[in-house]
C-alpha cells in the first residue's frame, strides 16, 4: 500500500502477461499502470520497481508513485531478484549473466541509486535470493549449498557504500 492505493500483479491471459494494477484501499476501481511480472515497493513508498518482458524484450523500471513517471533501470537483461536497501534510495537487483566466464556464478549484482539515476554493476554471483540488510546500505545474499544431497543455506551480507 502507497498513498492510498493497494498496488499487485494480475495475470492477462489476453495478453499473456502481468499487469502493475492498483486500487483504492476502501475500494474502488481499478487501474492498470504497466505491463510487469514483479513489482517491489520501496521501504519509504515512495518508488516501484517493476520487472518483466513485453514486445521490446526484458526490462527493470522504476516508477515515481506520486508523480506517475516511469524510469528505465535495465533494459535487455532478465531480472532474477531485486531488494531496495533499508533507506530507499537504492535498488539492488540481480540479472542472468550471459556471457559468465564461471559457469558458477551466472548472475550479476547492479545497484541503481535512485537520487543520480547512476546504474553499476558491483559483481557477479552465485544464484541466491536478495534480502534486506539492517543497515542503510547494502542487502543479504542467501545461497543454499548443496553437499552431500543436503541443502545448506548460507547467507552473506553485502555492505554495498
Amino acid at each position: 500500500e502507497a498513498g492510498g492505493r493497494l498496488y499487485f500483479i494480475q495475470w492477462s491471459q489476453q495478453l499473456d502477461r502481468g499487469q502493475l494494477c492498483s486500487m483504492p484501499v476502501d475500494g474502488g476501481a481499478i487501474r492498470t499502470h504497466t505491463s510487469a511480472d514483479a513489482f517491489l515497493l520501496s521501504p519509504n513508498k515512495q518508488y516501484g520497481a517493476v520487472s518483466g518482458e513485453n514486445e521490446r524484450g526484458s526490462y527493470l523500471n522504476l516508477a515515481n508513485l506520486s508523480t506517475g513517471q516511469v524510469f528505465p533501470v535495465n533494459q535487455g537483461s532478465i531480472v532474477v531478484d531485486m531488494q531496495w536497501d533499508a533507506a530507499g534510495d537504492r535498488l539492488y537487483y540481480s540479472v542472468y549473466n550471459a556471457e559468465a566466464d564461471n559457469e558458477d556464478q551466472p548472475l550479476s549484482l547492479y545497484v541503481y541509486d535512485v537520487a543520480t539515476g547512476a546504474n553499476e554493476k558491483l559483481m557477479d554471483m552465485v544464484a541466491g535470493s536478495l534480502y534486506p540488510a539492517n543497515a542503510s546500505r547494502g542487502v543479504v545474499l542467501v545461497y543454499l549449498f548443496t553437499q552431500v544431497n543436503q541443502a545448506i543455506p548460507m547467507s552473506y551480507w553485502l555492505p554495498l557504500d
